[in-house]
């Protein structure tokens, strides 16, 4: 409805996984650009096969906590192992 008023012709998700991306793309819906948590430590797009299906699709892959919360930066170099406290994942 909103996209035949002119309101919006293209949609970006955040976090949609592979089963909620494939059930919206079934529905018509033009998804460019899906948001997800991918880094060395959270490969979940990529190893779900949604990072295939996106690219068969035209749908970006935007990737945020590339860094893993700082624990893959040089933040905590020669320094003992963050607690929970310190690990900052926003």
């Amino acid at each position: 409805e909103l996209r035949d008023e002119g309101l919006f012709s293209e949609l970006g998700v955040t976090n949609f996984d592979l089963r909620s991306v494939k059930r919206m793309v079934d529905a018509g819906a033009p998804i460019r650009t899906n948001q997800v948590q991918l880094s060395a430590l959270d490969r979940r797009p990529i190893q779900s096969g949604q990072a295939s299906y996106c690219a068969e699709q035209g749908i970006k892959l935007i990737s945020f906590g590339t860094v893993g919360a700082g624990i893959l930066s040089d933040k905590y170099l020669n320094r003992g192992r963050p607690s929970g406290g310190e690990v900052d994942s926003s």
